[in-house]
């Protein structure tokens, strides 16, 4: 009895420690990448319009080998979700387009995790890595989007 006590004490010990290793597995969602970015239109009106495409590429260094550029922001890493909760908090889940035009049937059914709009860096999440950035993103944004914080370049005065 005491051998089958001790045997299910070290399964349950490798289960959890089976499932650490899974929540604490990095995620590289918002990391650079190196997608090119569609340039900007402007519509008869004035107004600046920037488009939302993502491209699914071995070459890109993406966990989930997609790329998005949303916003007028440079490409970052990003993954298919269902919804809000399948992404980071400085993130939501929508639909975007495909750069590759033999894929454009997919896009429609396909959404990603894509930046956030905010006011403010309590709705971007971990203030310790997620930031509301403000910027001219077009009419339908609010004043920012999340982005990751920026790291200040220390001057060398000494």
């Amino acid at each position: 009895m005491r051998n089958l006590k001790n045997t299910w004490m070290v399964v349950a010990v490798l289960g959890l420690g089976s499932v650490g290793v899974a929540c604490t597995s990095s995620d590289d969602v918002g990391a650079a990448c190196p997608m090119e970015v569609p340039p900007p239109t402007t519509d008869n009106t004035g107004i600046v319009n920037y488009p939302a495409v993502y491209e699914v590429n071995t070459e890109f260094p993406c966990d989930s080998l997609t790329c998005a550029s949303t916003d007028g922001r440079d490409a970052y890493c990003t993954r298919a979700c269902s919804a809000d909760g399948n992404c980071p908090t400085a993130f939501t889940c929508a639909n975007i387009l495909n750069v590759n035009p033999d894929n454009t049937s997919e896009s429609v059914k396909t959404k990603f995790c894509i930046w956030r709009g905010c006011r403010a860096q309590l709705e971007c999440g971990d203030v310790s890595k997620y930031d509301c950035i403000e910027g001219d993103y077009g009419p339908t944004s609010p004043p920012g989007l999340c982005g990751p914080i920026q790291k200040k370049s220390s001057s060398g005065g000494d």
